[in-house]
């Protein structure tokens, strides 16, 4: 806000001064002009003529030493008064200059109090909206967390229940190897009965019992391959699940690094703001007074500077953390879980394959 300057010049009042005043703006003038009129100061000089070649007149050189006399005491008079008068206004002026500097001064100390209090103030919002914008950060951090959290937990209870299906087909495998066994050893027995009754009956029926022994053979074989077919679909059911976990984990890790993304041009779209706030600071010291306000907001434009680095940073550090952790979770254990379950199939496959030729072995002999 501009301030105007306002004088005022007490003259003194008093008959005096009204006449000096009266005198000056309806008297001297005329007297001025006639004395400083070209024609009169020719004319005046002119009359050094006469006195020098009518000497003899009397009282034409009176009066022309009169005149003369006059003139110069008037001239002189009004060149004291107008020296004093000039000297009056001089001085007046002088006092008004200074007045005037002395309100000039002190409204630009006016002026550069309310620019400091405008630049405090402007600095206290730019701070206030820089901690709006960390908690914003913050609070965005934190969500992005809690869904990271949630997603894990969806992991490990889709490993919980990728365990309990593996659990129940080792049950069911189990209770299928259990049946199998029944199975042989209710044909062992029914073998052994036969095998006495052959022995009762003929020595000669040895053929038949070979040949019976063979058959016996080719079906143990038959269901070993059956169970070998069986155990490589397993094997490709688990690869299949393998592929589906390392593509679900590809996937998250897309969706991290999109996130990722998001957060880095947010971040960004902060620190252009808040560079357009330090132009508009920048541009408040280049036409403020004091260079201290100047180095105060640097000094603060430094720190909002390291502050926005820290946070990106810890950011990019956290979303790194996150995505290796959450892949080497989801890949240690969809591999162990899977292993182990190929482990116990294929000892379990070689376990019946065992008993079965031991079977067959003791029958045919």
């Amino acid at each position: 806000m501009s301030k105007s300057i306002h004088l005022t010049h007490q003259k003194p009042e008093g008959p005096l001064h009204r006449l000096n005043s009266f005198l000056d703006e309806h008297v001297l003038p005329y007297p001025v002009r006639f004395l400083t009129n070209r024609v009169i100061i020719l004319a005046t000089l002119s009359l050094l003529i006469p006195l020098i070649f009518f000497t003899t007149d009397q009282a034409f050189v009176n009066a022309l030493n009169s005149y003369l006399n006059v003139m110069s005491v008037v001239v002189s008079s009004t060149v004291l008064l107008y020296a004093t008068i000039a000297d009056v206004r001089d001085r007046d002026a002088a006092k008004r200059a200074e007045v005037i500097a002395k309100a000039y001064e002190q409204l630009l100390e006016e002026r550069v109090k309310e620019r400091e209090q405008t630049a405090q103030a402007y600095a206290e919002e730019l701070e206030q909206r820089v901690q709006g914008r960390e908690e914003i950060a913050q609070a965005y951090a934190e969500e992005l967390e809690q869904r990271v959290q949630g997603r894990e937990e969806i992991a490990q209870a889709y490993a919980d229940e990728l365990e309990e299906r593996v659990q129940g087909r080792e049950e069911t495998a189990q209770a299928y190897a259990e049946e199998l066994e029944e199975r042989v050893q209710g044909r062992e027995e029914i073998a052994q009965a036969y095998a006495k009754e052959l022995e009762e009956r003929v020595q000669g029926r040895e053929e038949t019992a070979q040949a019976y022994a063979k058959e016996l053979e080719e079906r143990v074989q038959g269901r070993e391959e059956t169970a070998q077919a069986y155990a490589e679909e397993l094997e490709k059911r688990v690869q299949g699940r393998e592929e589906t976990a390392q593509a679900y984990a590809e996937e998250l890790e897309k969706r991290v690094q999109g996130r990722e993304e998001v957060a880095q041009a947010y971040a960004e779209e902060l620190e252009k703001r808040v560079q357009a706030d330090h132009e508009l600071i920048e541009q408040i010291l280049q036409h403020s007074i004091e260079n201290v306000l100047g180095e105060r907001l640097e000094k603060v434009r430094l720190e909002d500077n390291k502050k926005l680095e820290e946070m990106q940073r810890a950011v990019i550090a956290s979303n790194e953390a996150l995505r290796t952790e959450l892949a080497e979770k989801a890949q240690i254990a969809s591999n162990e879980a899977l292993r182990h379950e190929l482990a116990e199939l294929t000892t379990l496959v070689q376990a019946l394959y065992q008993n079965q030729l031991g079977k067959s072995t003791t029958s045919s002999s």
